[in-house]
């Protein structure tokens, strides 16, 4: 499709650093086909704007601070939210293995924060045409004939019903809260109970989900939608 002043590219940006964050909508917003509509530094506000469905692409920190969840799994959420919408990730962390688990996990388009602005400029014209972007350094060092290709998630299985099956009903909204991108503060908050019983809430959940890390839990999120 062709952007344009007329009909812009729309853009959320995600980054926990209020500076860095203005001057990432002051570069888009100078381009006449790019449209920033949103800009935020907590992922729950980016999500309530997703949830709108008026966002063509989102650009997002990988690293974010104090008690947001990682890269990774913001990126899973996003993916189970909205699987056709394209991610740019920006990122400190200019390294294969970092850019191999990320592309793994659906982004579309990397950009180390050290290559300028006009670098991600490039990539989100790149990524809203269809085609993925990594810069020259990253992208000669990437297998990406490998990385392309998602991992397989195994089929249902009866086990693994029965385990959901299992779950009381606190145990399934921490673990419905969990797979919306919530920390377990963030929960304990909206329930009124302690972070000490969410987290005990969360962990007999995995157990009998016979998981151990969120990364898990968002497998089986992807495969089964709601828990």
């Amino acid at each position: 499709m062709d952007w344009n002043a007329v009909n812009p590219l729309r853009i959320v940006i995600l980054d926990d650093h209020e500076v860095v964050l203005r001057g990432l909508v002051s570069c888009l917003s100078a381009e006449i086909d790019l449209r920033v509509v949103g800009s935020f530094t907590r992922v729950p506000d980016l999500l309530v704007e997703l949830a709108r469905g008026s966002t063509d692409l989102a650009v997002i920190d990988f690293s974010l601070g104090g008690d947001q969840m990682d890269g990774l799994n913001l990126i899973q959420v996003l993916q189970r939210k909205h699987p056709s919408l394209p991610l740019v990730m920006l990122s400190s962390h200019f390294d294969v293995a970092t850019v191999d688990l990320a592309m793994r996990a659906g982004i579309r388009g990397y950009v180390g924060k050290t290559e300028g602005l006009a670098a991600l400029v490039n990539a989100v014209r790149i990524v809203a045409s269809g085609r993925l972007y990594f810069s020259p350094q990253i992208a000669e060092a990437l297998p990406l004939g490998k990385t392309a290709a998602r991992p397989e998630i195994p089929g249902p299985n009866s086990s693994l019903l029965t385990s959901m099956a299992s779950l009381s009903p606190k145990e399934r909204e921490v673990v419905r809260c969990a797979l919306e991108g919530m920390s377990v503060k963030q929960i304990a908050e909206k329930f009124s109970r302690s972070n000490k019983t969410i987290s005990a809430q969360k962990q007999s959940a995995y157990r009998k989900l016979g998981i151990t890390t969120d990364n898990e839990l968002f497998r089986i999120g992807a495969l089964w939608g709601d828990i």
